[in-house]
């Protein structure tokens, strides 16, 4: 539901990061990078790639809160309460108390 498939989001990173190996590989073997500017590219790739894949994990994790938090305000009394008396099948939601009445913001809900 949320953003891309963790397996996608892995295989992008590991083609990304052959990729850019790849690039300072073949910098290197035509002697336009020494092999010091070879090695700190190669620092800078790998720092990159961990760094990406901190913000996939931290993102990850808050897509699973947001859905949890998402998931129980749907599941709520109220918002269920609203959601029927949104319906225009519905033509009164009658509920125990008239506080539980009055908290939902429409006039098919009342008390008994």
């Amino acid at each position: 539901m949320f953003g891309i498939p963790s397996s996608s989001a892995y295989s992008f990173g590991r083609h990304t990061l052959t990729f850019a190996m790849g690039v300072v590989a073949a910098l290197a073997a035509t002697h336009i990078f020494t092999g010091s500017q070879a090695t700190s590219a190669t620092e800078a790739v790998n720092q990159i790639s961990t760094g990406v894949a901190s913000i996939i994990t931290g993102a990850s994790t808050l897509a699973g809160l947001a859905g949890a938090l998402y998931g129980a305000f749907k599941a709520s009394p109220l918002n269920q309460l609203i959601s029927v008396s949104h319906n225009p099948e519905v033509k009164a939601v009658v509920v125990t108390t008239p506080a539980l009445a009055d908290s939902v913001p429409s006039s098919k809900v009342v008390s008994q």
